[in-house]
């Protein structure tokens, strides 16, 4: 993951035109040979709530961050992927598969009012989509703490513990990480009630990329039970723990958007 002085983001530098950025992203991630996850896990099995975003801010290249479909109209995500956006793309479909069918789809970000980019407080934001998918792809919000089961964590992003550069995969990737019921190590201030602490003991992580992206408990099944946290920082090496926004700290105001948003469309 990016430090805790920098966002959980990565400039990902296309230089084909903005009409063909889905293509060329594609063209490029099957040139990546490396088979570790996210960082040092396995190819998830399919999530198909997971999306891959694609950010302009404005600059050079485009922002990469993942998100996750909780309605047929709306993403959520991490505030510090989307807050300077000028643009979104959103990228639907099948990720543990390479092969399948992908959909893109524009998007608008709401942000959360108080989100705070010093230190990350409220660092979640709702897309909503032009287009609708299906509901059966949505994943439902959790309402209680599972620090007694693993917590998995999927993306996309960069799978070398390096916080910036490194390679990406074409697959979508998965860690499973334990929610610390200690102080977390972050040097930012950290409320457990707003943010989840995970930690691995085999240098499986998060990383570069991977900001927004959802971490849910697993059934006994290995289905994802419901989305737990969101992506928001962490060491610059992507080991030892990660910091989450803690969706259920927020599900009144998802709700309150999320309805307003509607009503507005």
């Amino acid at each position: 993951m990016i430090s805790s002085t920098s966002r959980l983001t990565v400039n990902f530098i296309i230089n084909f035109a903005l009409a063909v950025i889905f293509a060329a992203a594609t063209d490029l991630a099957q040139n990546f040979s490396e088979k570790r996850a996210i960082v040092n896990g396995y190819n998830a099995p399919s999530r198909p709530f997971y999306v891959r975003l694609y950010i302009d801010e404005g600059g050079e290249g485009l922002v990469l961050c993942g998100g996750s479909i909780i309605s047929p109209y709306y993403i959520l995500t991490a505030a510090h992927c989307v807050s300077r956006a000028q643009s979104i793309e959103v990228q639907v479909g099948d990720f543990s598969d390479p092969e399948s069918e992908k959909r893109s789809v524009s998007g608008q970000a709401t942000v959360h009012p108080d989100y705070n980019w010093m230190d990350d407080s409220q660092d979640i934001a709702l897309i909503r989509l032009e287009h609708k998918v299906s509901s059966a792809l949505a994943i439902s919000l959790c309402t209680q703490s599972y620090k007694s089961q693993p917590i998995a964590v999927s993306g996309m992003g960069n799978t070398m513990g390096t916080g910036g550069g490194g390679k990406y995969p074409d697959q979508l990737k998965e860690v499973q990480m334990e929610e610390t019921a200690k102080n977390c190590p972050t040097i930012r201030p950290f409320s457990p009630t707003k943010k989840v602490c995970l930690v691995d003991s085999k240098k499986e992580n998060s990383c570069g990329g991977d900001s927004g992206g959802p971490a849910y408990p697993l059934t006994k099944g290995n289905k994802a039970q419901c989305l737990y946290g969101l992506v928001s920082y962490g060491p610059e090496k992507c080991d030892g723990y990660s910091v989450y926004t803690r969706v259920s700290a927020y599900a009144e105001w998802t709700k309150t958007k999320h309805e307003l948003v509607i009503v507005q469309f």
